[in-house]
């Protein structure tokens, strides 16, 4: 098992080899809502990952919870496709429903 300051270089999410981060210093993530168009929710993920932020969160939700009417992307859909613009931060969906 490695050391807690250690990384192993590889995978989503894992630090520089050359930058260790203390184990306990805080992380920060946020969380976005889907109702903005694709490419707009493509640069702000872009924007959040290069200002620094552990990670990058979308509620499961099939509708918009603040405007049921609006146009809603579903998370387990739009994940994979926000993925392939970021490099280094742990990607997530909230909340998922076990039913």
């Amino acid at each position: 098992m490695a050391e807690p300051d250690s990384t192993d270089g590889g995978g989503r999410g894992a630090e520089s080899p050359t930058v260790r981060r203390n184990p306990a210093a805080p992380r920060f993530g946020i969380r976005t809502q889907q109702t903005r168009p694709y490419e707009e929710l493509r640069e702000l993920w872009q924007r959040y990952e290069a200002m620094g932020f552990d990670s990058l969160w979308l509620g499961d939700h099939l509708i918009s919870p603040t405007r049921p009417g609006a146009p809603y992307y579903e998370a387990w859909s739009l994940l994979p496709a926000l993925a392939t613009c970021t490099s280094t931060v742990r990607l997530g969906v909230m909340v998922s429903c076990a039913t």
